[in-house]
């Protein structure tokens, strides 16, 4: 339940607007997945079908992970959706992909990313 005048804030990405995302680069299948999200203009029209308002929508930026060798130990989990829908072989090659560009990182560097946060108001 949201309250009169409340918000609702959406933080990720929209098939139309899938930002700076260091996972696409390592795992382009991925990027093929969230293609069949919902778009933004979808989802703002789901939700104002509810009575919701679209009050704006901003790029900002995330730090995922320390390093690349932080990224790929959370990829090697295969927790995400998006690797979880990719066949053993694609993972697994896309993996060594990564595991080899972690390997060859001289220095930390952050993971940062840019996803998009929607805010809606009640």
């Amino acid at each position: 339940m949201i309250r009169a005048g409340g918000r609702i804030l959406i933080r990720g990405v929209f098939a139309d607007r899938l930002g700076e995302i260091t996972l696409f680069d390592y795992f382009p299948e991925a990027r093929l997945i969230c293609q069949q999200f919902p778009t933004l203009s979808d989802t703002v029209e789901n939700f104002c079908s509810s009575g919701f308002k679209f009050e704006t929508v901003t790029p900002v930026l995330q730090q995922t992970c320390s390093s690349l060798n932080e990224l790929a130990a959370r990829t090697r989990l295969r927790t995400d959706t998006t690797l979880i829908l990719l066949t053993d072989e694609e993972f697994q090659r896309r993996q060594a992909a990564l595991e080899v560009a972690a390997a060859r990182e001289m220095e930390p560097n952050p993971v940062v990313e840019t996803l998009d946060l929607l805010v809606l108001q009640n």
